[in-house]
């Protein structure tokens, strides 16, 4: 809803309860702490963000959770190292968590598009559409047609 500031005093007062009520490794933890870092990425705080999904996405992996769990943490990882300007770092978490969240069926539809759309604009902005073919012809999904195609 774009209610940021709200979301953001929720959702630490979700993790200060979970901190002294819940194991680290709990679900519940990991799920606050991906939000949080959702929340970081979209108001630009890109250096809040980074530690926050780096902690969720490990969080969810030592979790016996759907794998496509840490994979979101990585999508929104990605995105923020990308907009950090650390580019190599950047492709592998976009690309790593596009490759789990395409195949792995506990992801869900939005996942699935937020990670899509996340690897086509970095592919995009970086003028690699040849990268960006290969990965959806790898993952079985048809790449985005050009910006000047869907204009037409």
């Amino acid at each position: 809803q774009g209610k940021y500031s709200e979301a953001e005093k929720e959702l630490r007062a979700s993790l200060d309860v979970y901190t002294t009520t819940l194991p680290t490794d709990h679900q519940y933890f990991a799920a606050s702490e991906h939000l949080l870092g959702e929340v970081m990425l979209r108001t630009n705080r890109l250096r809040d963000a980074e530690p926050l999904l780096t902690g969720a996405m490990h969080r969810w992996q030592r979790t016996t959770a759907a794998p496509s769990r840490a994979a979101r943490s990585a999508s929104a990882l990605g995105e923020t190292l990308y907009r950090l300007g650390r580019i190599k770092e950047a492709e592998k978490y976009l690309v790593d968590a596009y490759k789990v969240l395409a195949h792995d069926e506990a992801s869900t539809p939005e996942e699935r598009i937020k990670a899509r759309e996340r690897i086509t604009r970095f592919y995009t902005d970086r003028g690699q559409r040849d990268k960006l073919e290969a990965l959806m012809l790898a993952t079985n999904e048809p790449a985005a047609p050009p910006a000047q195609a869907r204009q037409n």
